[in-house]
């Protein structure tokens, strides 16, 4: 199922996966693909396909792929495969992986300078962020995700929306993909929505689906509006058993964590002064009287408190 937007003359689709899976056909996936080092090729003819026109190589693997079928443009330069993908046979060595300092796991940030300045996140990292626009700030890191890494994303060729409060912004993605200069049509290709409404739905969703779209599409992010919506909106379920089903959700969420970066927000309800401390990195954001935003920042055992304008958080700063 798609949900399909008009924003003037350009049609904005979002492409959503239902949660059986039945139905839907599979997003392209582009050719950015992370070689394994350890992987042994030693018997098996390998491809190296690069792009002429940045000389950047998108992928190695033994299968044939028929370059003049292509639709996809560069993830890095932007020209159109089909014109500029080279193949060529090599043979790849084993590469021995170079230990990374945790200053260089550190490398996406929010590009919002008073926050980066204390609180940055890993590719495999998890943080929170609730209060108010919490859900701006992650349509915002949905569409950095995106971009090449020399640019500050993550380079994930996708990046799923695990929406389980009914709150992804298709708009807002837009704006920000235009602020970044990026194609919205990549966008709305790449950005890929699922949905579930109740507690049962959200636990099918952490624990099998989504395992299984990290695999398949190469995400390297997750974004989970609204966690505990669902919970919170049970108006016959007892404390004792939410608290069950949280300890269930926080144990997903942290399984997930350690292969992607999951970053999530929750409103305020009877459950969140209970889960908050579960994130060891989160913002808390509070709209105050004179029009800014008090952002309470968290970072491993640390505490900071900065003063944010609205436009702070809807504008990308100038390069």
């Amino acid at each position: 199922m798609s949900a399909i937007h008009n924003e003037g003359e350009l049609l904005v689709v979002i492409t959503e996966l239902a949660l059986e899976g039945e139905g839907v056909p599979p997003p392209r996936v582009p050719l950015i693909l992370y070689k394994n080092p350890f992987q042994h090729t030693k018997s098996l003819q390998v491809s190296q396909y690069r792009c002429s026109s940045c000389s950047s190589i998108l992928k190695e693997t033994t299968e044939y792929i028929d370059i003049h079928s292509l639709r996809e443009e560069c993830p890095q330069c932007g020209s159109m495969l089909v014109d500029t993908l080279e193949r060529q046979q090599f043979k790849p060595r084993l590469q021995v992986p170079q230990f990374q300092t945790a200053d260089t796991l550190l490398k996406f940030r929010f590009d919002i300078p008073k926050i980066d300045a204390f609180l940055g996140l890993a590719s495999t990292d998890s943080c929170c962020i609730t209060g108010f626009n919490a859900n701006l700030i992650l349509t915002r890191l949905s569409v950095r995700a995106l971009l090449p890494a020399r640019y500050g994303g993550l380079n994930s060729p996708y990046v799923m929306v695990a929406d389980t409060g009914n709150r992804s912004d298709v708009y807002g993605a837009i704006s920000f993909a235009r602020q970044y200069g990026m194609s919205k049509e990549s966008i709305a290709n790449r950005i890929l929505v699922i949905r579930a409404f109740t507690v049962p739905q959200v636990w099918r969703l952490l624990s099998k689906e989504l395992p299984l779209i990290i695999q398949k599409y190469q995400v390297n992010c997750v974004v989970i509006p609204g966690l505990l919506n669902t919970i919170d909106e049970e108006p016959n379920m007892r404390v004792k058993e939410a608290k069950k089903q949280i300890s269930k959700i926080m144990k997903k969420v942290d399984e997930l964590s350690r292969r992607i970066l999951v970053v999530t927000s929750i409103q305020q309800g009877k459950y969140t002064k209970w889960v908050l401390p579960e994130f060891r990195k989160r913002i808390e954001l509070t709209n105050r009287k004179d029009g800014r935003i008090t952002a309470e920042l968290y970072n491993q055992g640390n505490q900071k408190t900065v003063s944010l304008s609205g436009r702070e958080l809807k504008i990308i700063p100038k390069r």
